[in-house]
Order: structure tokens, then sequence, then C-alpha cells
């Protein structure tokens, strides 16, 4: 019962020490990347303002560019599928 308790203990101290040396550290890193992503969001916000866009307008914008890469990888698998059968047809090679 007491090596639990001692081992209980032991387990407290270490936690107190994160919560004071480690997790402030944390917390101070998440902060500051939080606000590199802020400060990119007000670029692009001023550069799509200066364009006479919204973020909401470059969001459909992404969402078109993404449709049409889709569409070229669809593309591209078809083709893929043709390549395959080609291979299939070939006759295999002389002397093999």
């Amino acid at each position: 019962m007491t090596a639990d308790w001692a081992s209980l203990e032991a387990r407290v101290t270490e936690l107190e020490q994160q919560v004071r040396h480690v997790l402030p550290a944390k917390i101070d890193a998440v902060s500051y990347g939080l606000s590199l992503v802020h400060e990119d969001t007000r670029a692009i916000r001023a550069a799509l303002a200066d364009q006479g866009l919204t973020l909401a307008d470059h969001g459909a914008a992404l969402d078109r560019h993404g449709a049409a890469l889709a569409e070229h990888g669809a593309a591209l698998a078809e083709h893929g599928d043709m390549l395959r059968a080609i291979l299939r047809r070939l006759p295999p090679e002389p002397g093999a």
C-alpha cells in the first residue's frame, strides 16, 4: 500500500512540475502559431479586398479548381486503365 502511495505522490509531483514548466511553454507555442495564422488570414483578406473579392469568393474559386482537378484525376485513371489493357494485349517479348 505504501508503494502505491509513494508512486502516486511521485506522479502528482511530476504532474505539478509539468503544469508549472511544460504547459506554459506549450500554451505560448500554440498562441504564437495562432498569431501567425491570424496575420496570414488578414494578409489574404487584404489581398482579396484589393481585387474586390471576399474569402467566400476565393473559397468558391478553390472549389471550382478542386472539381476540375478531380475531373483530371478521373481522366488520368481512365487513361491508366486503357494503357494497362493495351499492355495486356501485347504479344510477349521475343525470346522470353
